[in-house]
């Protein structure tokens, strides 16, 4: 992981086929299930990619992360 000052990368190695790996990072419906409370995602060129997270901690700020708009990607 690495921060180049405007935003935060991290890489992963996922033993997981492509296609899978695609849907659950644009699939609002599985992004619910493992990464985020709310979502607003639409997998298309300029579409939103918006999470919102919150805290098991009480004492913890909730967060929401916007990000770029999709880049293009065929998805299989």
């Amino acid at each position: 992981m690495h921060n180049n000052g405007e935003s935060i990368v991290a890489e992963r190695i996922l033993n997981a086929p492509v296609e899978h790996i695609w849907q659950a990072f644009t699939d609002p419906e599985l992004l619910k299930r493992w990464f985020a409370k709310e979502v607003k995602v639409v997998a298309e060129r300029g579409g939103p990619y918006e999470l919102f997270w919150e805290p098991a901690n009480p004492s913890a700020t909730a967060l929401w992360a916007a990000g770029s708009p999709m880049p293009n990607h065929s998805g299989g």
